[in-house]
């Protein structure tokens, strides 16, 4: 069973002004069609501030109570490569990250994998995510841009 949806974006990036999005689940009864829309949603914010952390425009700590040690570690560690790189313009550090897209899949009660495309100036990025269950939140195990 797959739901489609369109969330308003601020930018407008496509043709009907907002983040297309898919979520795929394999068992309907894992979790409710509310929650995979929230997950799906959760999962473009995340996207979108991991892109912004490595870009240098938030500081790493905004993503400490989402995303695990290890996912957390990897972002900064890019993030020092990025800002090292001479040929990264200033111009594409300030210029913000628009979700365009989402695909994702309930893969049980517990895990949510999605990929979120990003367009940040004139390049576009895609963006692994698993969202996994701890205790009574969600929190981000992986988090891999390309």
């Amino acid at each position: 069973m797959a739901i489609s949806f369109v969330v308003p974006n601020f930018y407008g990036e496509n043709a009907e002004g907002g983040v297309r999005m898919r979520v795929s689940r394999l068992v309907p009864r894992d979790i409710s069609v509310q929650e995979s829309m929230d997950l799906a949603i959760k999962a473009c914010r995340l996207a979108c501030m991991g892109a912004d952390v490595i870009r240098g425009r938030l500081p790493g700590r905004m993503l400490e109570r989402f995303v695990s040690n290890n996912s957390l570690d990897r972002i900064l560690y890019l993030s020092q490569l990025m800002q090292s790189d001479s040929n990264e313009g200033p111009l594409h550090r300030h210029m913000p990250s628009v979700p365009v897209y989402l695909f994702g899949t309930v893969v049980n009660h517990d895990c949510f994998d999605a990929c979120v495309g990003l367009s940040v100036g004139y390049d576009d990025y895609q963006v692994s995510l698993v969202l996994r269950r701890k205790g009574g939140r969600w929190v981000c195990t992986t988090l891999d841009f390309g």
